[in-house]
Protein backbone atom coordinates (compact mmCIF):
# COMPACT_ATOMS: atom_id res chain seq x y z
CA UNK A 1 0.00 0.00 0.00
CA UNK A 2 1.51 3.30 -1.10
CA UNK A 3 -0.16 6.12 0.79
CA UNK A 4 0.77 9.13 2.84
CA UNK A 5 1.26 8.71 6.58
CA UNK A 6 -1.16 10.55 8.84
CA UNK A 7 -1.10 11.44 12.52
CA UNK A 8 -3.12 8.35 13.49
CA UNK A 9 -0.48 6.13 11.85
CA UNK A 10 2.24 7.79 13.92
CA UNK A 11 0.18 7.43 17.12
CA UNK A 12 -0.46 3.72 16.48
CA UNK A 13 3.17 2.91 15.71
CA UNK A 14 4.73 4.97 18.48
CA UNK A 15 2.20 3.74 21.05
CA UNK A 16 3.35 0.17 20.38
CA UNK A 17 6.99 1.22 20.78
CA UNK A 18 6.17 3.13 23.98
CA UNK A 19 4.22 0.18 25.45
CA UNK A 20 7.24 -2.06 24.83
CA UNK A 21 9.77 0.40 26.33
CA UNK A 22 11.73 0.68 23.09
CA UNK A 23 14.42 3.37 23.01
CA UNK A 24 13.70 5.22 19.76
CA UNK A 25 13.44 8.66 18.18
CA UNK A 26 11.09 9.63 15.35
CA UNK A 27 13.11 11.05 12.44
CA UNK A 28 12.43 11.80 8.77
CA UNK A 29 9.16 13.07 7.35
CA UNK A 30 7.09 11.86 10.31
CA UNK A 31 9.27 13.96 12.63
CA UNK A 32 8.70 16.93 10.34
CA UNK A 33 4.96 16.30 10.50
CA UNK A 34 5.05 16.22 14.31
CA UNK A 35 6.86 19.57 14.26
CA UNK A 36 4.08 21.03 12.10
CA UNK A 37 5.21 20.39 8.52
CA UNK A 38 2.55 19.55 5.97
CA UNK A 39 5.11 18.02 3.60
CA UNK A 40 3.81 14.48 3.06
CA UNK A 41 5.70 11.29 3.82
CA UNK A 42 4.97 7.70 2.89
CA UNK A 43 6.72 6.07 5.85
CA UNK A 44 7.51 6.44 9.52
CA UNK A 45 11.23 6.40 10.29
CA UNK A 46 12.28 5.32 13.78
CA UNK A 47 15.93 5.46 14.81
CA UNK A 48 16.43 2.89 17.57
CA UNK A 49 19.12 2.00 20.07
CA UNK A 50 20.79 -1.12 18.72
CA UNK A 51 21.44 -2.74 22.09
CA UNK A 52 20.27 -6.39 22.10
CA UNK A 53 17.62 -5.84 24.79
CA UNK A 54 16.20 -2.89 22.83
CA UNK A 55 16.13 -4.97 19.62
CA UNK A 56 14.06 -7.61 21.44
CA UNK A 57 11.66 -4.92 22.71
CA UNK A 58 11.44 -3.45 19.19
CA UNK A 59 10.58 -6.92 17.85
CA UNK A 60 7.76 -7.13 20.43
CA UNK A 61 6.48 -3.70 19.36
CA UNK A 62 6.52 -4.77 15.71
CA UNK A 63 4.67 -7.98 16.53
CA UNK A 64 2.02 -5.90 18.33
CA UNK A 65 1.66 -4.00 15.04
CA UNK A 66 1.15 -7.24 13.10
CA UNK A 67 4.72 -7.60 11.82
CA UNK A 68 6.31 -11.03 12.20
CA UNK A 69 9.94 -10.81 13.37
CA UNK A 70 11.77 -14.13 13.18
CA UNK A 71 15.12 -12.79 14.43
CA UNK A 72 15.29 -9.60 16.54
CA UNK A 73 19.02 -9.39 15.76
CA UNK A 74 18.15 -8.52 12.14
CA UNK A 75 16.66 -5.26 13.44
CA UNK A 76 20.28 -4.29 14.22
CA UNK A 77 20.97 -3.96 10.51
CA UNK A 78 21.18 -0.38 9.25
CA UNK A 79 17.52 -0.38 8.16
CA UNK A 80 14.62 -2.79 8.02
CA UNK A 81 11.32 -1.96 6.30
CA UNK A 82 7.98 -3.22 7.57
CA UNK A 83 4.29 -2.85 6.79
CA UNK A 84 2.04 -2.78 9.83
CA UNK A 85 -1.36 -4.43 10.10
CA UNK A 86 -2.88 -0.96 9.60
CA UNK A 87 -0.95 -0.48 6.35
CA UNK A 88 1.68 1.96 7.63
CA UNK A 89 5.14 1.74 6.11
CA UNK A 90 7.67 1.66 8.93
CA UNK A 91 11.44 1.91 8.58
CA UNK A 92 13.41 0.86 11.66
CA UNK A 93 16.94 2.25 11.52
CA UNK A 94 19.99 1.85 13.74
CA UNK A 95 21.87 4.59 11.93
CA UNK A 96 21.19 7.50 9.61
CA UNK A 97 23.28 9.79 7.44
CA UNK A 98 25.08 12.68 9.08
CA UNK A 99 27.30 15.49 7.80
CA UNK A 100 30.11 14.47 5.48
CA UNK A 101 28.73 10.96 5.06
CA UNK A 102 29.15 10.10 8.72
CA UNK A 103 26.73 7.72 10.42
CA UNK A 104 24.60 9.00 13.26
CA UNK A 105 23.25 6.53 15.77
CA UNK A 106 20.45 6.66 18.32
CA UNK A 107 22.53 8.37 21.03
CA UNK A 108 23.60 11.13 18.62
CA UNK A 109 19.99 12.16 17.97
CA UNK A 110 18.34 11.11 21.26
CA UNK A 111 20.48 13.50 23.34
CA UNK A 112 18.67 16.49 21.81
CA UNK A 113 15.28 14.89 21.11
CA UNK A 114 12.11 16.65 22.19
CA UNK A 115 8.97 15.02 23.57
CA UNK A 116 6.12 15.94 21.25
CA UNK A 117 2.47 14.94 21.55
CA UNK A 118 1.64 12.72 18.59
CA UNK A 119 -2.06 12.68 19.52
CA UNK A 120 -4.28 10.91 22.02
CA UNK A 121 -1.93 12.11 24.77
CA UNK A 122 0.94 9.98 23.43
CA UNK A 123 4.26 11.79 23.98
CA UNK A 124 7.00 10.61 21.66
CA UNK A 125 10.69 11.45 21.31
CA UNK A 126 11.24 13.39 18.09
CA UNK A 127 14.44 14.68 16.50
CA UNK A 128 14.80 18.44 16.94
CA UNK A 129 14.26 20.64 13.92
CA UNK A 130 18.00 21.39 13.90
CA UNK A 131 18.88 17.68 13.84
CA UNK A 132 16.17 16.93 11.29
CA UNK A 133 17.44 19.70 8.99
CA UNK A 134 21.01 18.45 9.41
CA UNK A 135 19.98 14.87 8.50
CA UNK A 136 17.99 16.00 5.47
CA UNK A 137 20.87 18.18 4.24
CA UNK A 138 23.25 15.23 4.67
CA UNK A 139 20.94 12.78 2.87
CA UNK A 140 20.90 15.21 -0.09
CA UNK A 141 17.96 13.57 -1.89
CA UNK A 142 15.40 15.48 -4.00
CA UNK A 143 12.60 14.75 -1.51
CA UNK A 144 14.75 16.14 1.31
CA UNK A 145 15.49 19.31 -0.67
CA UNK A 146 11.72 19.77 -1.12
CA UNK A 147 11.11 19.48 2.63
CA UNK A 148 13.97 21.74 3.78
CA UNK A 149 12.43 25.20 3.14
CA UNK A 150 9.39 24.41 5.28
CA UNK A 151 11.50 22.85 8.05
CA UNK A 152 13.75 25.92 8.09
CA UNK A 153 10.65 28.13 8.27
CA UNK A 154 9.31 26.10 11.20
CA UNK A 155 12.67 26.46 12.94
CA UNK A 156 12.56 30.23 12.41
CA UNK A 157 9.06 30.38 13.91
CA UNK A 158 10.17 28.18 16.82
CA UNK A 159 13.13 30.49 17.48
CA UNK A 160 10.90 33.58 17.31
CA UNK A 161 8.41 32.07 19.74
CA UNK A 162 11.22 31.04 22.05
CA UNK A 163 12.59 34.58 22.08
CA UNK A 164 9.12 35.89 22.98
CA UNK A 165 9.13 33.68 26.06
CA UNK A 166 12.44 35.16 27.30
CA UNK A 167 12.24 38.26 29.53
CA UNK A 168 13.92 41.38 28.18
CA UNK A 169 17.21 41.95 30.03
CA UNK A 170 16.90 44.79 32.52
CA UNK A 171 13.16 45.14 32.01
CA UNK A 172 12.38 44.03 35.55
CA UNK A 173 9.38 42.22 34.11
CA UNK A 174 9.91 38.48 33.92
CA UNK A 175 6.71 38.17 31.91
CA UNK A 176 7.52 40.78 29.25
CA UNK A 177 8.00 39.25 25.82
CA UNK A 178 10.40 42.05 24.92
CA UNK A 179 8.38 43.20 21.90
CA UNK A 180 6.04 46.12 21.83
CA UNK A 181 3.60 47.47 19.29
CA UNK A 182 5.51 48.86 16.33
CA UNK A 183 8.54 46.57 16.66
CA UNK A 184 9.70 44.94 13.43
CA UNK A 185 10.43 41.25 13.15
CA UNK A 186 11.84 38.82 10.59
CA UNK A 187 8.40 37.94 9.27
CA UNK A 188 7.70 41.34 7.70
CA UNK A 189 4.78 42.37 9.86
CA UNK A 190 4.38 44.74 12.76
CA UNK A 191 3.67 43.54 16.28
Amino acid sequence: MDRFVNQDDVVNVTAAFEENDVEYVVIGGAAGMLHGSDHGTRDIDLLINMGLRNLVWAASALEALGVAVDDPGKLGWAMTRHTTRGGSQLDVLTRTTGPGGTHLRYDDIARNAELVEAGDGVLVPVATLDDLIMMKEAADRPKDHEALPQLRGLRQIQEALSSLEQPTPGSGDDHSPGLTHGDDNDFGFEI
